[in-house]
């Protein structure tokens, strides 16, 4: 196969799936927001490569008109963050200390869910790896473990 030919094949995937990330569309639906997780994360080569488009997915997790879906968010967070993008470190310490005593440290930017799981770990993940750290957060560990780890992982990435 003719690798130029390739090249052209994934740039428009990526274009692609940029685009409907940039959409900005609310899913609400599981598949549909799963539909965004998977498209952000297919990025993230493309994002450490590209520097518009880290710029791009930084903007998604946490600028100004941010990605109304939060799983959407962190994912596009990671993949900044992962392409250097360190202004989204605040918006993944708030997913770690949502829902704990200090959640003033890190004000929440987004509408209150009652699942956070998900969202805590891929956020926990994604800065342990830029701290270059091992990943210990537990979703379902006391607010004392997740407040204890949201400040070893802001420490790691100061």
């Amino acid at each position: 196969a003719d690798p130029s030919i390739d090249a052209g094949v994934r740039d428009e995937a990526a274009l692609a799936l940029r685009a409907r990330l940039e959409s900005r569309r609310s899913g609400g639906q599981r598949h549909e927001i799963a539909a965004d997780v998977v498209a952000a994360r297919a990025l993230d080569a493309r994002a450490i490569e590209t520097a518009p488009l880290a710029a791009s997915m930084a903007s998604l997790a946490s600028g100004e008109s941010p990605h109304p879906d939060l799983a959407v968010r962190v994912e596009c967070a990671s993949v900044a963050l992962a392409a250097g993008r360190r202004e989204v470190v605040p918006f993944l310490l708030a997913i770690l200390r949502a829902e704990t005593p200090d959640q003033a440290k890190s004000p929440r930017t987004w509408e209150r869910v009652t699942t956070l799981a998900w969202v805590k770990t891929r956020a926990a993940d994604a800065l342990a790896r830029a701290g270059g750290l091992e990943m210990q957060f537990r979703p379902d560990g006391s607010w004392a473990h997740q407040m204890e780890e949201a400040d070893r992982l802001e420490a790691a990435l100061r």
